[in-house]
């Protein structure tokens, strides 16, 4: 039994032809979309790099604020351990101001959107890891320094107080040591942070975080009474 395929209107050739014609167009329309879809990727990748590497950018802004009363806060936590000692023989005098650190919150959140919107995974796997290790190194600091905060809101309970008891000695110095440990432990990941963000070249920060002066609170002088340091440590931050 034989079967005969019917045969082309104007022959095999002119079928053929025909038939390639349509195949070249879908390729030319497969290869158009594929290039929009990479050019579009491409801008996706430009605009996510560049929003992450400004945040970053200002989050290191931010720790170098940190970095310029660092020998402040170096020198209030020894004189705090002083203190301490000199509580406990007669003729101790309270301090009048302890002060604190400015709390200066890093920021992640261009980071976590756009790796919720898929855009991270555009950049290569070398420039993926090295932008994950300078967040892995700089969120940590956030929660250090609200720890820090609570050492210090304890070690503050010196102010002014002539006859601090044995128990309050004992909780303080508990909190000088955490008050160092959270001190060490910042250091340490803003260190490694920008060790790790060396790589990326970031831009310039926004001038907000260039410019802005942080508050003097830790490097007021013990003996400043508190009405007169609280009127020298505003800033543009508002801090107390």
């Amino acid at each position: 039994m034989h079967v005969h395929l019917p045969k082309p209107l104007h022959g095999w050739r002119a079928f053929v032809g025909e038939v390639g014609i349509i195949v070249l167009g879908v390729l030319i329309a497969l290869g158009f979309e594929q290039l929009v879809q990479n050019i579009g990727e491409r801008r996706a990748r430009q605009q996510a790099r560049e929003s992450i590497r400004q945040e970053l950018a200002d989050d290191f802004a931010r720790f170098r604020k940190r970095a310029e009363i660092q020998p402040c806060i170096d020198k209030r936590l020894n004189e705090v351990a002083t203190v301490l000692q000199a509580a406990e023989r007669p003729g101790y005098e309270a301090p009048h101001w302890i002060g604190r650190p400015q709390l200066w919150e890093a920021e992640s959140n261009r980071w976590e959107a756009a790796g919720q919107a898929g855009r991270t995974s555009l950049f290569s796997p070398e420039e993926q890891s090295v932008v994950s290790a300078v967040y892995e190194d700089i969120l940590p600091v956030d929660q250090q320094e609200r720890q820090e905060q609570i050492a210090w809101a304890h070690l503050r309970s010196l102010e002014d107080e002539p006859h601090p008891s044995s128990e309050l000695l004992a909780a303080l110095k508990l909190a000088l040591e955490d008050a160092r440990l959270q001190n060490w432990l910042i250091q340490i990941n803003i260190d490694q942070a920008r060790l790790a963000a060396n790589a990326l070249r970031l831009p310039t920060p926004r001038d907000v975080f260039a410019f802005a002066k942080g508050s003097p609170s830790v490097c007021l002088s013990m003996d400043t009474p508190r009405s007169l340091a609280l009127s020298t440590i505003r800033s543009p931050w508002g801090e107390p």
